[in-house]
C-alpha cells in the first residue's frame, strides 16, 4: 500500500513525503544515502531484482534488502502528524493524527465506490451503497406489477413496451386498454369485441355482396340477418370448385361422397349457428385459459423433473445466523451437463435459517435461465415446507444477499441482495407443497468473467447465502 494520501500535505515538510509514491510515507525505510521511501514502495519497485537505483533527487546508488532499514523513529513522527481526511469535498469533516486516521480511511462512509455489481459503473458514497443497490442500481432485480416475472431494473421498460402479456395496451381502433395478450381476440374480424373495429363481410369471397367496411355492431346485425344466404354461398362455391377440377372418375365419386357429407353438416351448422356467436366467444377464452393452465403444468412438470438431483431425505443443515455457504464440486461436469440440456439446474442441501426457523434451499442455473440463459449464472432462493413454518411469519419478508466467494487472496467477491415481494406469494409465501417457486437474480454472475480472480479452485465454486432479519 503506497503512502498516507491526506488533504493538507501541502503544510507538511518535504522530508515527510516517499521519493516514489510522492505521498506521505507509510512504514518508511532509510536508504544508507540518506533518501526515505515507503516500505511497500520500495517492494513493488525492486520486485525480483538484486539492486534498485535510489530514488532520490539526483541521487545514482544502488540499494538493495540489505542497505535499507527501517526508520522507527522517523515513523512515530509521521503518525502523530495532525491531518484531514481526504474525502473532505465529499462532506467529511474528520480531523486528527495520521495514526488514528489508518482506522478512519478504512471505515470512512463518504469514500466514493464502485457498484458491487459487475455490469454496473456508478461510483457511490460508501454510506449510500446498500440504498443504492436495492433502490437506485440499473442492474439490480425488479417485479413486473403486471405479470409479477423477474426482471432487471434496465430492461423493465422495454420488457413493458414489447413482450408483457398483462400490460395494458391501448386498441388503436376504439382506444380502450387491455391487456396485451387479449389484443388479437379483441381485434378477430368475426368474434372481436372492439366496438369501432371496421371490416367487410368475410363472406365476400364466396359471393356476399356486401364488400363495404362496417363497424362491429352493424356486422353482427349482418351476419345474423344473412345467415341463411352465407350457407348457401358458402355451399354454391364448394358445388363450383367440384364442378371444376378435372378429375377422373374415382376421383369425382370420392368429391360427391365428401360434398354429401358436408352438405349434411352444414344443414345441421345453418340450424345451429343462430344462437352459437355468444357460445364461440366463451369457448375462444375458454381455450385461452386452458391452454395457459396447460403452459403452468408443463412449467410445474419440468421444475418437478429438475428436483430429482435434491435429495429431500438428507437432514437439512440448521444455521444459527442465517448464513449457509454451498460448496459445488466438478464445476466443469455440472457446468457442461447445463450446457448439453441434461441438468440445466441444481438444488443446494436443504437448511434452516436458524434452530427453528424457515427451510430454503438454493437453486442454481450454471448456463443461465430466462434472460440470462446462455451468458450469465442465474441463482434463485426457493422457500421449503418446513417443520416449524406454523410458527414464522408469512409471507417471508427477510433481506436476502447472495455473494459469489472469491478464493484468491484478493476476496474480490460479488454480492447481490433483494427484498422479497409481499405480493409473490407463490414464491415468498407460506408453502402449499414441498417447495415454492424460485425467485432471485437471474443475472446474477456474466459467465465470461468466471476465470477472472480465484472464483474457481481446484474446480470447486463457493456460493453464500444471507438471510437477514433485521429488515423485518
Amino acid at each position: 500500500m503506497p503512502g498516507y494520501n491526506i488533504l493538507n500535505s501541502s503544510k507538511i515538510r518535504k522530508d515527510y513525503f516517499c521519493s516514489i509514491c510522492k505521498l506521505i510515507l507509510r512504514e518508511p525505510l532509510q536508504t544508507f544515502c540518506g533518501h526515505r521511501i515507503c516500505n511497500s514502495c520500495f517492494l513493488d519497485e525492486i520486485g525480483t531484482n538484486s539492486t534498485l537505483v535510489c530514488p532520490g533527487d539526483n541521487c545514482n546508488e544502488q540499494i538493495s534488502h540489505k542497505n535499507v532499514f527501517q526508520d522507527t523513529s522517523f515513523h512515530r513522527e509521521i503518525l502523530e502528524l495532525s491531518s484531514q481526511c481526504k474525502n473532505r469535498k465529499e462532506g467529511c469533516m474528520w480531523t486528527g493524527s495520521i495514526r488514528e486516521y489508518e482506522k478512519h480511511e478504512t471505515n470512512c462512509e463518504f469514500e466514493i465506490i464502485k457498484c458491487s455489481r459487475p455490469l454496473c459503473d456508478a461510483m457511490i458514497l460508501k454510506k449510500n451503497i446498500s440504498f443504492h443497490l436495492n433502490d437506485e442500481c440499473a442492474y439490480r432485480t425488479v417485479i413486473c406489477k403486471f405479470c409479477r416475472f423477474a426482471k432487471v431494473a434496465i430492461k423493465l421498460q422495454e420488457h413493458l413496451n414489447e413482450e408483457c402479456p398483462k400490460y395494458l395496451c391501448e386498441c388503436s381502433y376504439c382506444k380502450v386498454k387491455i391487456p396485451r395478450e387479449r389484443i388479437k381476440l379483441h381485434v378477430h374480424e368475426i368474434i372481436g369485441d372492439c366496438t369501432r373495429l371496421k371490416g367487410s363481410c368475410p363472406f365476400v369471397a364466396v359471393g356476399c355482396p356486401v364488400n363495404y367496411d362496417m363497424n362491429n355492431k352493424d356486422r353482427e346485425k349482418h351476419f345474423k340477418e344473412n345467415l341463411n344466404l352465407h350457407m348457401r354461398q358458402l355451399l354454391m362455391h364448394n358445388i363450383t370448385q367440384i364442378k371444376m377440377r378435372d378429375e377422373d372418375e374415382w376421383e369425382k365419386d370420392r368429391l360427391v361422397s365428401d360434398f354429401t357429407t358436408l352438405k349434411e353438416k352444414l344443414q345441421k351448422l345453418e340450424k345451429d349457428m343462430r344462437d352459437q356467436t355468444d357460445k364461440n366467444v366463451c369457448c375462444c377464452m375458454e381455450i385461452t385459459e386452458l391452454r395457459s393452465k396447460v403452459e403452468l403444468m408443463f412449467n410445474d412438470i419440468l421444475r418437478l423433473r429438475s428436483t430429482n438431483n435434491l435429495n429431500e431425505n438428507s437432514n437439512p443443515i440448521i444455521t444459527s445466523n442465517g448464513v449457509f455457504i454451498w460448496k459445488i464440486t466438478s464445476f466443469s461436469e455440472e457446468r457442461r451437463k447445463a450446457i448439453d440440456g441434461i441438468c440445466t439446474s441444481i438444488y443446494s442441501p436443504s437448511f434452516y435459517t436458524n434452530p427453528y426457523g424457515y427451510k430454503m434451499c438454493l437453486r442454481i442455473y450454471l448456463n443461465g435461465d430466462g434472460m440470462g440463459k446462455g451468458s450469465y449464472i442465474s441463482l434463485f432462493l426457493v422457500i421449503m415446507q418446513g417443520e416449524f413454518d406454523a410458527l414464522q411469519r408469512w409471507p417471508f419478508k427477510d433481506k436476502v444477499t447472495f455473494v459469489l466467494l472469491d478464493q484468491s487472496y484478493e476476496k474480490f467477491d460479488i454480492v447481490d441482495s433483494f427484498k422479497p415481494a409481499a405480493s409473490m406469494l407463490t414464491s415468498f409465501g407460506r408453502p402449499r407443497k414441498s417447495m415454492n417457486v424460485a425467485a432471485g437474480s437471474p443475472l446474477f454472475f456474466p459467465l465470461q468473467d468466471l476465470n477472472k480472480y480465484g472464483y474457481i479452485v481446484d474446480d470447486t465454486i463457493y456460493f453464500k447465502v444471507i438471510i437477514d432479519n433485521s429488515t423485518k
